[in-house]
């Protein structure tokens, strides 16, 4: 078996329809700040483009779109980061 580990930061990003997703921030992603975040925003809005990794979003829900999000500490839920309208 593995180890868990708890990521130090997480990610909330935030759709069109206000559908709130988490997910871990690793270090791959840089430094936790607001231009690394809006640039993993940006990636996400990418992917989901045709020919992206995440197409299939979009053709199932056509208006998927990633309109914000925020870095916060797992530790003690402070915002790191926040982008809006992305």
């Amino acid at each position: 078996m593995g180890k868990s580990i708890t990521p130090t930061f997480r990610i909330e990003f935030y759709t069109v329809g206000c559908h709130f997703t988490p997910a871990g921030w690793s270090k791959h992603h840089g430094r936790p700040s607001v231009y690394s975040l809006k640039a993993y925003l940006e990636a996400m809005n990418k992917a989901m483009e045709p020919g992206g990794c995440n197409e299939h979003i979009r053709k199932d829900y056509p208006m998927a779109k990633v309109t914000g999000g925020r870095l916060i500490r797992q530790s003690d839920n402070t915002v790191k980061a926040e982008v809006i309208n992305v």
